[in-house]
């Protein structure tokens, strides 16, 4: 069974409701996520079919993503009056 963006979408979406510290590194959030998804059937049973590097590998991506977007947009709302 392969997993889409929505999959990985309802996961973050949990993660931003309760595990979104950016203070840890990506790999430890990027570990985190890995876990979760093995711990709970319900969150997202088709990425439970994928192998842990391969998760761990998408999961690094999307938070690079994340606190880039993060990151750039900080700037623009302390110019903003």
């Amino acid at each position: 069974m392969s997993f889409t963006a929505e999959d990985v979408d309802d996961l973050f979406f949990l993660y931003r409701q309760v595990a979104c510290n950016t203070a840890l590194s990506v790999d430890a959030r990027a570990g985190y996520l890995t876990a979760v998804v093995r711990m709970d059937r319900q969150i997202a049973n088709s990425l439970d079919c994928q192998p842990d590097e391969t998760l761990v590998a998408l999961f690094q991506e999307r938070l690079v993503a994340e606190d880039g977007q993060r990151a750039t947009s900080r700037p623009s709302a302390a110019k903003s009056p």
